[in-house]
């Protein structure tokens, strides 16, 4: 599914009190023809999440005291032994590759709003706190831990006070 329609499905099941408010983005270059280069999320056009390929690959490496990668005399940058996988390490940091922002769109589009709330995507859980089909009960019994994602924590917050205005 293009992107244009991807977003819009999205969207769509946003209340409607802050469809206008929240907005998806995603930017991809002619040399990386696999994924987005890109992925943000804006609320009322300031950036509050992003999805960085370069983010996400280099979660684990090694910085030096200005913050640069840290690199061996062959130029490739040093990996910190503590981290099993950077793979880990990026999910911790909340360092995601836009790729798995929008395959979250997709599946959230194709599931129940309830598996939505229990998923274990962060994307997808964080979808279901803006979504029109659930209903206050049923969201705050889903009210997200101190521990959530930041993105589940944002929207489940910008919800309850679109239902306080």
């Amino acid at each position: 599914m293009q992107w244009s329609k991807l977003k819009t499905r999205a969207k769509s099941f946003i209340v409607p009190s802050l469809r206008k408010r929240i907005d998806f983005h995603v930017t991809s270059y002619r040399w990386s023809t696999d994924e987005g280069e890109k992925a943000w999320v804006t609320v009322d056009g300031e950036q509050v999440f992003t999805a960085s390929w370069y983010r996400h690959h280099y979660a684990g490496a090694k910085r030096t005291k200005t913050g640069t990668l840290a690199r061996d005399g062959r130029g490739k940058p040093f990996r910190d032994p503590a981290v099993p996988t950077w793979v880990t390490e990026a999910e911790e940091l909340e360092q995601h590759r836009p790729q798995q922002f929008g395959d979250a769109l997709r599946t959230y589009l194709n599931i129940q709003v309830v598996d939505a709330l229990k998923s274990r995507d962060p994307f997808i859980r964080a979808m279901a706190m803006i979504d029109s089909r659930v209903g206050a009960e049923r969201l705050l019994k889903n009210k997200p831990k101190s521990n959530d994602h930041s993105l589940v924590r944002l929207f489940y917050a910008l919800r309850v006070q679109s239902r306080q205005s």
